[in-house]
């Protein structure tokens, strides 16, 4: 039989004070404790919901979205609330990102300054993020970097690659709101309306899951047709005749 713990010895043993876990307990992310006489008793399940919603919070999600999240999730077993976070927040990175010296991810960026104004707009654009070490930084999308490398071989600047990267990133904001929006029309809303059944947090992220490739897979396709129709575009007009003069 798993250990059983008072509200205080479960506050010890994870660092969450009594008082958040009857907190989190009132808004449903925690399972009731074992009652026993006048006491309230909890055990490993309890710790591992705690150790959760501690990773959320460092994640960057505040209690409002941590409840969000695990709303009706009181009863579920917490392997299956960890893998809908992933589904959620985790998997739809690709790109494992990487830690470098300031200088180095700058390198081949020309006239780039680790300390000016283009290394704070590529961090608020989300390429670069901070880390404990003051002389690095880790790269959320190498491929990016990458990139912007062998187009400033070709000739474009630093600034004008980072209005490029603000530009897609609105117009890419616009296209996952779109599907967030489906997503929520097609599965969570009925859900969230029948109080989340327990039975179905596992088809909910399975299809959150399926979404995923298929949101990718769709606007990259997309993409690839409106870009070769620019291109097309762009090359018709550039091989238009000029007008012809006025005559004198």
């Amino acid at each position: 039989m798993a250990k059983r713990m008072t509200i205080d010895e479960l506050a010890q043993a994870t660092g969450v004070s009594s008082r958040n876990i009857r907190y989190y307990q009132t808004r449903g992310l925690l399972p009731p404790p074992e009652v026993s006489g006048r006491l309230g008793y909890y055990d490993r399940r309890h710790i591992d919901r705690l150790s959760l919603i501690q990773e959320l919070q460092a994640e960057g999600l505040n209690l409002q979205a941590i409840g969000w999240l695990l709303s009706g999730g009181a009863t579920v077993d917490t392997g299956e609330l960890r893998k809908m976070k992933r589904a959620l927040l985790d998997q739809w990175v690709v790109e494992q990102p990487v830690e470098l010296p300031v200088e180095q991810a700058l390198q081949g960026y020309e006239g780039a300054d680790p300390d000016g104004a283009e290394a704070q707009r590529a961090a608020d654009l989300g390429l670069f993020e901070a880390t404990e070490d003051p002389e690095k930084v880790r790269v959320r999308m190498p491929s990016v970097l990458e990139a912007g490398r062998e187009l400033s071989e070709m000739g474009a600047s630093i600034g004008r690659q980072l209005d490029v990267l603000e530009q897609m990133r609105t117009h890419a904001m616009a296209v996952a709101q779109i599907y967030v929006e489906l997503f929520d029309d097609v599965v969570l809303a009925d859900w969230d309306a029948r109080g989340r059944p327990a039975e179905e947090w596992q088809r909910v992220r399975e299809a959150l899951e399926r979404i995923r490739p298929l949101a990718g897979d769709a606007l990259l396709a997309v993409f690839h047709q409106v870009m070769a129709q620019a291109v097309a575009d762009r090359v018709e007009e550039a091989a238009r005749p000029d007008e012809a003069a006025p005559p004198a």
